[in-house]
């Protein structure tokens, strides 16, 4: 990790160290730009500037450079830095105000580290001051068109031709390198050495990170590089997609059960809203019934008075013998 606000003093969740990391891409990565920067660092005064934990001081190391210097605002990096890179002088400090004087070195390394700091262009200043006429700086960020956007802890991403435009205002020379997570094939023998033959079968697509190496003198580029990651690593990229296309079939059966649901539920719905639409009619039809039954039971009362009056009882031979005589 870089230099940052005092807030981010601590363990970054962006600061990158390769213990634990079992050769994933994240690291080739990493390790990537390290071993590019190694190339231009024999014999000379060199500036790991944003340093972190030192795993890529200790890469700058083994090339053997005549001063070799780490500088982050980190105290918990700075010690891991220290233990990596015992052979490296590690210093604390801010990139907008290093502790160096004008001309101290002749490679300033800085990758992964202006997109965090608010007012980089300041720390631009800063490594164009402490370069001699005659260093470079190889620095990096990510390319926000195609890194994956929203990270919290990035404060300006800068585009290919940002990063190139802000670096000419400083330097005369700038020659910009494109980093690819590109997916590769390998075929060697158990018994190879030297170098590895690498051949292309496709146009480089938009990169994720923008390198570039920037100089008040022309610099002659070194040879393209490749960096191999873990193998097992595309093993568990295909399980991850395995498992998420399993998951998305789970879920689209999930959807089709709710559908069904929903559907079923609509139809309960809407007889019971066919129902109630029915209520007043039914309501009025049970307030008929009750008017006709109270109708019914003045009527029985009727009769029953008439048949507990004396005329009733009087007159009860006569309706007999009118009954008989119909017969």
């Amino acid at each position: 990790m870089a230099d940052v606000d005092s807030a981010q003093e601590q363990a970054h969740p962006e600061r990158f160290d390769p213990e634990g990391s079992n050769g994933e891409l994240v690291e080739a990565e990493h390790r990537a730009r390290y071993w590019w920067a190694a190339d231009y660092v024999e014999s000379k005064d060199v500036l790991d500037a944003g340093c972190g934990t030192g795993f890529g001081t200790a890469m700058l190391a083994e090339r053997h450079p005549a001063r070799l210097v780490g500088v982050d605002i980190a105290p918990d990096a700075l010690e891991r830095a220290r233990r990596l890179a015992p052979n490296a002088e590690i210093a604390r400090g801010d990139l907008r105000e290093l502790p160096f004087e004008d001309s101290s070195f002749d490679i300033v390394v800085c990758f992964e580290v202006i997109e965090h700091i608010e007012r980089a262009d300041e720390v631009l200043d800063e490594l164009r001051r402490v370069l001699r006429e005659t260093g470079c700086l190889l620095i990096s960020s990510p390319n926000r068109d195609v890194y994956t956007p929203g990270n919290p802890h990035h404060v300006h991403e800068y585009l290919p031709d940002e990063l190139e435009a802000t670096l000419r205002s400083r330097f005369e020379h700038v020659e910009l390198f494109r980093q690819h997570p590109w997916l590769s094939t390998s075929i060697r023998g158990d018994g190879a050495t030297g170098d590895w033959r690498v051949a292309s079968i496709g146009s480089p697509g938009g990169e994720t990170y923008t390198l570039a190496l920037a100089s008040a003198s022309p610099v002659d580029p070194r040879e393209p590089l490749v960096v191999l990651g873990n193998v097992f690593e595309v093993r568990w990229w295909n399980e991850q997609v395995d498992g998420l296309r399993r998951a998305l079939e789970a879920a689209h059966e999930a959807e089709a059960g709710a559908r069904a649901q929903l559907a079923d539920a609509s139809r309960r719905l809407l007889d019971l809203e066919q129902r109630l639409a029915r209520l007043p009619e039914m309501e009025y039809q049970v307030r008929q019934l009750q008017a006709d039954a109270a109708d019914v039971e003045i009527h029985r009362q009727i009769v029953r008075d008439m048949k507990a009056s004396p005329s009733w009882r009087i007159t009860a031979p006569l309706r007999r013998l009118k009954a008989r005589l119909r017969r």
